[in-house]
């Protein structure tokens, strides 16, 4: 479902609110005290590529509508993300939580 917070925006722009609305409530409902949002409820790997759609849709969301919350939490997503940075510079594909 985290992914799907990008569509926020495109919900938006097509005049959709509450459609966009139950994305951010469902990303939120699954992310974690520390930004973690968990990409796949049956596995300990979260994927970063989705994980980062959530930032995406939260920001989005937050910005378009001065949800502060929303926005706290695409940069707790986006901080999360960071804590899992390559010595290279990079990013992992996916992450193996189990936190």
């Amino acid at each position: 479902i985290v992914h799907l917070a990008k569509l926020a925006q495109a919900f938006l722009l097509a005049d959709r609110e509450e459609s966009a609305q139950r994305l951010i409530d469902a990303a939120r409902a699954v992310q974690g005290p520390d930004g973690h949002m968990p990409t796949d409820p049956e596995s300990p790997v979260t994927m970063l590529h989705p994980h980062l759609y959530g930032a995406e849709g939260l920001w989005m969301w937050g910005s378009a509508t001065g949800d502060q919350d929303a926005i706290d939490r695409a940069r707790a997503n986006v901080q999360w993300v960071w804590t899992h940075q390559l010595g290279s510079g990079g990013l992992p594909r996916a992450f193996g939580y189990l936190g």
